[in-house]
Order: C-alpha cells, then sequence, then structure tokens
C-alpha cells in the first residue's frame, strides 16, 4: 500500500521566522563589514526554496469550490 508523499507544510509562526530570517540574511549581506557572504546567500537561496516548496498553498478554482 502506496500514499502519495504529502509534503510537511510549515505552519504560519515558521513561515514567518523564515521570512525574517530571510531579511535578516539579506540585510546582513549588504553591510558593508559582512563576512562570508557566499554562505549567507546560499542560506538564502535555500531557505527561499523551502518557502518555496513547504508553504501551504491557497485553494483555487475547482479546488475552493470543492472545499466549501
Amino acid at each position: 500500500m502506496t500514499e502519495a508523499a504529502v509534503p510537511n507544510l510549515l505552519r504560519p509562526e515558521q513561515v514567518a521566522d523564515t521570512n525574517e530570517e530571510i531579511s535578516r540574511l539579506e540585510n546582513a549581506i549588504r553591510h558593508p563589514a559582512a563576512q562570508d557572504r557566499p554562505l549567507m546567500q546560499r542560506q538564502v537561496r535555500a531557505l527561499k526554496q523551502t518557502l518555496e516548496t513547504r508553504s501551504p498553498q491557497p485553494y483555487s478554482g475547482r479546488e475552493l469550490d470543492a472545499a466549501v
């Protein structure tokens, strides 16, 4: 018996925390005295990828009709 792989979605607090972390890292990258910018840029890309793949998506179209 195989089930479709359902991703472990982020909770709203986790989405907010991840967005704050992205903002913090982007501000740190722009700081003139920032060290290890490539590492911070990789972290930002990874966090954005996490948000893209693990954030809940709102219902749309037929899904919205079926959900009601």
